[in-house]
């Protein structure tokens, strides 16, 4: 287990999601998106490269301690753009 985020944890990241974005799909630049937890550390989580995704910035600000279906369910109660489900929903 990983006790931080690297910059290795970005670069395998940025290659393997093939530069897609866990929300709203191709990602601008590796400079203007962030790492997001799939599930919070908060939440129990740790920063397992499984447990993390590219996200925008501001999906990511808004996101903030929600998992990402959490996060889905409350751009939907709230009135905004649904994305299509992507492949990066975890399954437990």
């Amino acid at each position: 287990m990983a006790t931080r985020i690297t910059t290795k944890h970005v670069e395998t990241l940025w290659l393997s999601q093939k530069q897609l974005t866990e929300l709203f799909g191709k990602a601008k630049a590796k400079d203007v998106t962030q790492i997001d937890h799939l599930t919070p550390v908060i939440q129990g989580e740790t920063h397992s490269i499984s447990n993390l995704a590219i996200a925008h910035k501001q999906c990511n600000a808004e996101k903030h301690g929600k998992t990402l279906e959490e996060h889905w369910e409350w751009r939907e109660k709230v009135g905004l753009n649904i994305p299509k489900r992507t492949s990066m929903k975890r399954s437990r």
